[in-house]
């Protein structure tokens, strides 16, 4: 096989007509008659475009007469809910899925075009393997906040029940609550934090949640969302903070599983023996945390999930240590101006947390970060690196 990558000059000479699926009835309507009305009724979807995309007349010929026209080399099929749709139950490897495209593969090629489709980007092909598999992606929500000198603790979080992409809503399904117990130490007059990896306890064994099922809502663009409390009481000695992880099942690939690579290859393999080639795969938004609702998943500067399983922990810890293996406890250094439970900080501080303490901190003037950090295993840190490198860990730092 001979992959070829078209970007840049490339494209301008790459003519293709797109077919976008909206709807799930649309499969069935293609299977049925392929001249019959791609929609029932006129979709919009959250797009805000005053002119809907397909009427309630046009048809896959109608679409591939209009390639022909223009001289298109190849049909392009894509789910694209931004246009219309409320619900996804069909994937690649979905009988109506196989069945409509094989339809619309051999109406593309009676009108002149190869076949392309979305069937290996993961949100596409995630749904597939969720339910054929146990080992699915997972996605950790995290916050910090304030262990009482009583050991006792309380952090509100929003609770997340449904994404939304191109690719159709995504359900999210609560599967764990962890909690871990830290001390931070602020260093110097800076806004870094030295945490030690070594004292990060986890504590979920003491945590409890409520969740205002009067408050979760669905809003017009399908993000799903309601209000958590997570609370509890540990030992007053293992520290003067948490941050509590949520860790939500997605319907999306391990891509660190075994299992992975096999199943995508299998469901190609399942297609061509249906006989649908392809000469491409077309991908937009690639990861599930990237739906239409980014303000959810950021804090004020950065996004506060992360997609973590087991198959990806396992893979670090062989490169970069055993002590990776419990992966959840390093948000903590990814925690990044989450000091909301201290009222008399200002909006402008922005604590992050570090691993390892440097030997001083040195003040620059004019430098947007206002300091230059000497590490404890050597070499600097410019202004520019600290925030995004730092709270990562520090042991690594560039000579």
């Amino acid at each position: 096989m001979k992959i070829v990558k078209h970007e840049g000059k490339r494209r301008l000479f790459d003519s293709s007509q797109t077919l976008l699926l909206m709807d799930e009835s649309t499969l069935k309507r293609i299977i049925e008659d392929p001249a019959k009305p791609l929609l029932e009724q006129e979709e919009k979807g959250v797009s805000g475009e005053e002119k809907r995309i397909y009427d309630t007349s046009t048809s896959l010929l109608d679409i591939c007469r209009e390639g022909q026209k223009k001289g298109a080399k190849r049909l392009e099929v894509s789910y694209d809910f931004f246009f219309g749709g409320s619900r996804r139950e069909n994937y690649p490897d979905s009988p109506d899925t196989l069945n409509a495209y094989k339809v619309i593969h051999d109406v593309a090629k009676e009108y002149g075009m190869d076949f392309s489709a979305s069937v290996v980007s993961p949100l596409d092909i995630g749904g597939g393997y969720a339910r054929t598999h146990t080992d699915t992606g997972r996605t950790m929500q995290f916050r910090e906040g304030e262990i009482a000198p009583d050991g006792s603790y309380q952090v509100s979080m929003i609770y997340q029940t449904q994404w939304t992409n191109n690719k159709g809503p995504i359900r999210l399904t609560l599967s764990e609550v962890k909690v871990f117990a830290f001390r931070e130490e602020r260093i110097g007059d800076t806004p870094y934090y030295y945490v030690n990896e070594n004292e990060i306890t986890d504590v979920s064994a003491t945590a409890r949640y409520e969740i205002n099922e009067d408050s979760i809502r669905t809003e017009r663009d399908g993000y799903g969302h309601g209000d958590i409390r997570i609370f509890g009481r540990t030992a007053s000695d293992v520290g003067n903070r948490c941050l509590v992880v949520l860790v939500y099942a997605t319907p999306e690939l391990d891509y660190f599983s075994e299992e992975a690579g096999e199943y995508m290859r299998s469901v190609i393999d399942r297609h061509a023996r249906k006989g649908i080639s392809y000469a491409g795969f077309y991908s937009d938004e690639m990861h599930i945390q990237f739906d239409w609702d980014l303000e959810a998943h950021f804090g004020p500067d950065e996004i506060n999930t992360r997609y973590v399983t087991d198959s990806l922990a396992q893979t670090y810890a062989k490169r970069f240590g055993a002590q990776y293996k419990d992966f959840p406890k390093y948000l903590v250094y990814f925690a990044y101006q989450q000091h909301g439970f201290r009222p008399e900080r200002r909006a402008s501080f922005r604590p992050s947390m570090c691993s390892a303490k440097p030997e001083r901190p040195l003040w620059r003037p004019g430098c947007s970060a206002n300091a230059i950090l000497k590490c404890s295993s050597g070499g600097w840190w410019t202004c520019a690196r600290i925030p995004r490198i730092m709270r990562r860990s520090c042991s690594a730092a560039p000579s």
